[in-house]
């Protein structure tokens, strides 16, 4: 589900990118507009989540999934990388342009952790600690 919801979003992008450029073509402008994502709210991530461990092995990751999702991430933090950079050391109006997609990547980034996260059992969820043994 993640890999589908993820590839959707990039044909979005895509065809975001098309458009734009034959509005370049035609107008000569860059015109930003609204690039929506397709990515769930942060509590229905959560509960599909849940939802995913409870399908789980106790003892486990199914490693074929957990390594396609850290390959997943490295593109994805590669991508949210270059879209940092278009936002960085473009003029004003790219950066305008780019920077809805930097959110979305980001955005990209953060889902596939959590999945990868829940798959592998690493104890952290959206970057926090889900436990600590050492906590009083």
């Amino acid at each position: 589900k993640v890999f589908d919801v993820l590839a959707e979003e990039e044909q979005g992008h895509i065809d975001y990118l098309q458009h734009k450029l034959e509005k370049l073509r035609e107008t000569g402008e860059i015109v930003p507009g609204e690039l929506e994502t397709k990515l769930p709210t942060k509590s229905a991530i959560e509960a599909g989540v849940k939802k995913l461990e409870r399908q789980l092995a106790p003892e486990g990751v199914l490693e074929t999934e957990a390594e396609l999702l850290r390959k997943a991430l490295a593109v994805e933090e590669e991508t949210s990388a270059f879209y940092k950079r278009m936002v960085d050391e473009l003029p004003a109006e790219g950066r305008e342009f780019f920077a809805p997609f930097r959110a979305i990547e980001d955005g990209h980034v953060a889902i596939v952790q959590a999945e990868l996260d829940s798959v592998t059992q690493s104890g952290f969820w959206f970057d926090y600690r889900e436990f600590d043994l050492e906590a009083g």
